[in-house]
């Protein structure tokens, strides 16, 4: 059956807190991925979490839906994209990706400039949710012109067989931008890419560093981009290195990651991400972790710069 998100959760999810210049992070948690959990990017460590129930009995990935404001969630297990209540962690069956994705690990994110959301895989699979289909569905295959992913001809990375753990899209406003540009990271090359859409073509941007060095992170990850006030496209990674898990901002030109923080402990391995404008917070969840600041201090360094 399919339902539609309450008009009170959907209008807190595109609502800004005043409370908060900062955006709010989604990610999922707990040990069969049953948690959304939630926190302010200026304060990764201080988080909330919140049981996922209804349709779905976990989540892997999120995406946010600039057009109308909803949060979607993607399930390995259920292979099958989920309505999700970001206030209540409610989740509604939208449609069944078993036919295209059969995937373990998976980014997905919305093309803003067509309002359909697209789903990569470890396993170089790539497919499309379109929620505006009746019903919604998901395409892929060359019969409708959608190609597994690829590092083309002369990349650095070409010959590698690609294990896109995450990916996100520029310009997340309603409509998108006609520059918009999907980018991508790669657990098994430790890189940052761009994503040829429909076509699969993998492109090299550049090694993930941190302090520069490389930073070597495997396939539990998220990835997301958001749009801010002063018309930047703030890139965002939660990364599982050998120190743990953290969230990162990362530069889209160079690679170069700025670590904003360790997560919480509280809600165990974190993986997916979705970030989007402040969101308020319901009074009845419980915090977890402590403040931390990296945030700020590294939009600082950016206007600075």
């Amino acid at each position: 059956m399919h339902k539609t998100l309450s008009a009170i959760s959907a209008a807190a999810l595109s609502a800004v807190a005043t409370a908060s210049a900062a955006p709010t992070g989604f990610a999922i948690g707990g040990v069969d991925s049953n948690t959304l959990v939630r926190f302010d990017v200026e304060n990764v460590g201080d988080a909330t979490g919140i049981a996922i129930s209804g349709d779905a009995a976990s989540l892997d990935a999120l995406a946010y839906r600039p057009e109308t404001g909803e949060l979607y969630g993607f399930s390995q297990d259920s292979q099958a994209v989920f309505l999700v209540d970001p206030l209540s962690g409610l989740t509604t069956f939208v449609a069944s990706t078993e036919d295209f994705v059969g995937t373990d690990i998976a980014g997905f994110d919305f093309n803003n400039n067509i309002d359909a959301a697209r789903i990569v895989g470890n396993n170089a699979s790539n497919s499309v949710f379109f929620p505006n289909n009746t019903p919604p569905n998901v395409l892929g295959g060359a019969a409708n012109n959608i190609f597994d992913l690829f590092y083309v001809s002369g990349d650095a990375n070409e010959g590698t067989g690609p294990s896109i753990v995450a990916n996100a899209y520029t310009f997340q406003i309603p409509g998108g931008d006609p520059s918009q540009v999907q980018y991508g990271l790669d657990s098994e090359t430790n890189s940052l890419v761009t994503i040829g859409n429909n076509s699969g073509e993998l492109n090299t941007v550049a090694t993930v560093t941190l302090g520069g060095s490389e930073l070597d992170f495997n396939a539990n990850a998220g990835f997301d981009i958001f749009f801010s006030d002063e018309d930047e496209n703030l890139a965002f990674a939660l990364l599982d290195t050998i120190g743990g898990i953290n969230l990162y901002a990362i530069d889209l030109i160079t690679g170069e990651a700025t670590d904003l923080g360790a997560t919480t402990t509280g809600f165990g391995l974190l993986t997916g991400l979705a970030v989007f404008d402040p969101v308020p917070l319901p009074g009845a969840v419980v915090l977890f972790g402590s403040a931390i600041a990296g945030f700020g201090a590294w939009k600082r360094r950016r206007q600075s710069a």
